[in-house]
Parts: structure tokens; sequence; C-alpha cells
């Protein structure tokens, strides 16, 4: 990768990383209750039982709420509170907190610029391909607002959804289902994107690899 490419990529690294702390949407305030909850025992955050079961409650300080996400984003979320719970055991509400929420995101949309910089090259030959695919996402302001300013959980899902159908059109169908039910046990809004994989699965391998797509999904 060319030094200049990688200075611009170093640069919004930057404004990403010094947009962390900032508030972003109410969302972020059921994040931290739910990184919380599910730091201690993400088995319980959706209720512990009952006939009939009894939906969770979460609360933390004066705040309170219920899950609605599917459990891969709990267990993310999760693992980055248990982290956060060795730097700072009161979880005092804050900047630093807010920046431990949107950590998750800021990793996996790294990961996602890679990937895109990885599949761009492998599909294209070209270095500068790669380059661009790279920049068009790192760099664009929708994403950075999406994700380290506004704080949403998108590029967790984002990451596997993408990678379904790279590794659909690669012929690894069993890995491209598993990664789709992956995207969908992050944020439901994945689903959206089971037509186009079942479509590229179809186009590529017909009947069996759709059978093998299935079973790698379920």
């Amino acid at each position: 990768m060319r030094p200049r490419i990688v200075l611009v990529l170093l640069l919004v690294t930057a404004v990403r990383l010094a947009a962390l702390p900032l508030r972003g949407t109410e969302d972020v305030g059921t994040w931290k209750i739910w990184m919380i909850a599910a730091s201690k025992d993400a088995t319980t955050v959706y209720g512990v039982g009952g006939h009939p079961p009894i939906r969770g409650v979460l609360e933390w300080k004066h705040l309170s709420t219920t899950v609605d996400y599917p459990p891969m984003a709990l267990y993310e979320l999760g693992a980055m509170g248990w982290i956060y719970r060795l730097v700072d055991p009161e979880l005092t509400d804050g900047g630093p907190l807010t920046s431990a929420v949107k950590i998750p995101g800021l990793i996996f949309g790294i990961g996602l610029t890679i990937f895109l910089w990885w599949t761009a090259r492998r599909f294209t030959g070209s270095d500068r391909a790669g380059e661009w695919a790279a920049l068009a996402y790192w760099c664009n302001p929708a994403s950075i607002l999406n994700g380290e300013v506004l704080g949403y959980l998108d590029p967790l899902a984002m990451l596997p959804a993408l990678a379904s159908l790279v590794l659909i059109h690669l012929g690894a169908t069993a890995w491209g289902g598993a990664c789709l039910s992956i995207a969908m046990l992050t944020k439901p809004q994945a689903i959206l994107v089971a037509p186009i994989v079942a479509l590229a699965t179809w186009r590529g391998g017909g009947t069996r690899a759709c059978v093998t797509a299935l079973a790698g999904w379920l």
C-alpha cells in the first residue's frame, strides 16, 4: 500500500478515535446498560425463566431497559465490558465508558476496511483497487458518523454479512452460510442480506450449494 494512502488512513483513524468519547445517540445509553450487564453474565440479560417467562429488566444507576438484540451483539459488548472493568471497576459514566461502548464497532470497522482491501485485490488483481476500496469505506463521512460519532453497532453485523457474500463467491458455501448466521445473530437487519446470499449461492452452485450454505447457516 502506498505511503500516502497509509497516511490518509491514519489521519482518518485519528478522527475516529477523537470521536469515540462523544455522547452519540440515546441508544449509546442503552448499549452501556447492555455492556455492563453482559459483562457480568450474558446468559441472563434476556430473563431468568419463570412460568410464563419473565422478561429481564436491566438496571444501572437510575436507568433501566430490556434487551431486543440477538445474543452475538451482547457477547461482543459483554467482552468489551469485562475488559473495561479491569480499567474502571466503578464503571463511572463519562467519556471513557462511552468510548468503550463504541470500541467494538471501531474494531469491526477496521476489520471491514482490511477485508474490503483484501477482497478488491483478490478479485481484481489490482493493488490500486484494494486501496480505493479501503478508502471508500474508512474515509466515508457516513461510516464515521454511523460508528464513532453516533455509536451504532452496524459494523458488527456488516463484516460477517459481507464476508458471507465473498465466501459464497469463493466456493466456501458452508462458511458463507455460517457468516450470514453470525450477522443475523448480531443485528436483525442482517436478514436483508439473506436474499442476495441465497441468489449468489444458487447461481454459483445450484441446489447442492444452497443445501451446504443452509447447513452452515444452521
